[in-house]
């Protein structure tokens, strides 16, 4: 009995291990994706090791300089130095994406603060905003958004809010809400979809 348990909770899905279970399914051959918050990398991860098989690209942001380190120390670990060709590490704001010269098939953000360093630089709601606009604008006919909030913290919360109230205008999307059901603050995930 406790093995069956131990089984079924293995198919519980937190709100991360789902974004990264969306990604999977969405890129395809030769994608280019985003993760336009980067900190330490560990998604930035997860998205090089789907989309290096598919000859896709993948680009990483951040606005600080010890998330560019970590990054680059933990793909250097796992990647070689011909596949680090396909992924580009910028330190620059996710606000807008004209350094783009083609559409994008995924844009990642998973907001707040970079884990384990200064809570007061964090992401915030006008600047988020700013950058799903630009999202969308660079966005392939097929593309997605993955979106993790914090709403268990005043800014977190705001940030949750605004996007939602957006949210709500993009008639050209499918979006689905995800978070544990009996606790209201719990981190969130949306995910975007661009219809066909």
């Amino acid at each position: 009995m406790t093995k069956q348990i131990k089984q079924k909770e293995k198919t519980f899905l937190n709100h991360l291990k789902l974004a990264h279970f969306y990604w999977k399914n969405h890129l395809k051959k030769k994608s280019l994706a985003i993760d336009c918050t980067m900190g330490n990398g560990f998604d930035l991860l997860i998205l090089a090791k789907c989309l290096l098989p598919l000859k896709g690209t993948v680009y990483g942001l951040d606005i600080q300089k010890k998330a560019l380190i970590n990054s680059s120390k933990l793909i250097s670990k796992n990647f070689t130095n011909k596949e680090r060709e396909n992924i580009h590490l910028l330190l620059r704001s996710h606000e807008t994406f004209d350094f783009l010269k083609e559409k994008c098939s995924l844009f990642v953000y998973n907001l707040g603060f970079l884990p384990w360093s200064d809570k007061k630089i964090k992401t915030n709601a006008k600047t988020t905003l700013k950058s799903l606009n630009s999202a969308i604008d660079h966005l392939s006919i097929d593309g997605a958004i993955s979106i993790m909030c914090y709403p268990g913290h005043k800014e977190g919360k705001e940030e949750t809010h605004l996007l939602e109230k957006r949210f709500k205008t993009l008639s050209s999307f499918d979006i689905s809400f995800h978070r544990c059901y009996k606790k209201k603050d719990s981190p969130c995930l949306f995910w975007l979809k661009k219809k066909a």
